[in-house]
């Protein structure tokens, strides 16, 4: 990193390429987007493909050549480069024309857009809220050792469940917005979990039974006291994806108030659970929170799916 004068000029220049940046990542996400919806799978996985390579070489050749600072361009960049992968794949497809891009803007459309931002922005905004407030309480109550602890399981979990996440956001989210009647949806819930549930249980039983050589792997032997995490964190892991299996369908139906009111309402439980939890038994609380948590929403994502189906039949009754 560029120290002294060139520093402050260093961090005006990485300022500005964020900027630069931004909108090139902008513009790919909206075309992954199109992509998703198109559910063009093929295109999604190759372009993916194609971005991680680019990603790797210029990452390479930065910190090859400026080091760290070269490593904190790399990341500032690359999300934006990976608009030269997708924007070659997508114009590749006949079904994408240019005037399909804009065009005088539909009311129906823009409303559901708003929900559909609502959406997301309350979950942008409540699950990075409650795991600040949950690591600050592991903070001031066990120290910085056992937040690190936490943040170290949590991220296996996120790691090895990108896998099921990303196949219900380019498969199953798309399909629920398509689905019209309630045996269709029944039949389609049965067959995600069939499929999803499995790949789930074995990877969470194969975490488990590796988990000191992953530990020794990704981090070092002073994570070990994390090993009393992996019990109710992978157990959470598969209540967690049981439950996000229904709970897409309000993503798909825009069922935008019940989205909101349940997001807010379980990020507030995590939160509360994890305080009592962590108070009563320790660093294993939190995980013991986090499975409980779920097993609850899952509980209400199937009373709230069930009243869906019930009301979608009387509509097509």
């Amino acid at each position: 990193m560029p120290s002294g004068a060139g520093a402050p000029l260093g961090m005006r220049f990485h300022r500005d390429l964020t900027y630069l940046s931004l909108p090139a990542m902008a513009v790919n996400s909206c075309l992954i987007a199109i992509i998703n919806g198109k559910k063009e799978v093929g295109i999604l996985v190759a372009a993916s493909i194609i971005s991680s390579i680019i990603n790797l070489l210029v990452t390479g050749l930065l910190v090859f050549k400026f080091e760290i600072y070269g490593a904190l361009i790399a990341y500032t960049i690359n999300p934006a480069l990976a608009l030269l992968s997708t924007g070659f794949l997508v114009l590749q497809c006949r079904w994408l024309k240019p005037k399909s891009l804009w065009g005088k803007l539909s009311q129906p459309v823009l409303r559901e857009m708003y929900g559909f931002g609502l959406m997301g922005l309350t979950s942008a905004m409540t699950a990075p809220v409650s795991y600040i407030l949950i690591r600050n309480n592991l903070v001031d109550n066990l120290g910085l050792a056992a937040a690190g602890y936490w943040q170290a399981i949590w991220g296996i979990s996120g790691i090895y469940l990108m896998l099921v996440t990303s196949t219900l956001s380019v498969y199953y989210l798309p399909r629920l917005a398509e689905i019209k009647a309630a045996a269709e949806l029944r039949e389609e819930i049965i067959k995600v979990y069939s499929f999803v549930m499995p790949i789930v249980l074995i990877g969470a039983i194969t975490i488990f039974i590796l988990r000191d050589f992953i530990i020794n792997i990704l981090f070092t032997s002073d994570f070990l006291p994390m090993r009393e995490l992996f019990p109710w964190q992978l157990g959470g892991d598969v209540i967690k994806i049981g439950s996000w299996i229904l709970g897409y369908i309000m993503l798909g139906r825009a069922m935008v108030k019940i989205f909101v009111i349940t997001e807010i309402a379980f990020s507030i439980s995590f939160v509360v659970l994890s305080w009592f939890l962590v108070y009563a038994f320790g660093l294993v609380g939190v995980s013991m929170a986090y499975a409980i948590n779920y097993s609850i929403y899952w509980v209400g994502m199937g009373y709230l799916m069930k009243n869906e189906m019930h009301q979608m039949d009387i509509k097509t009754a």
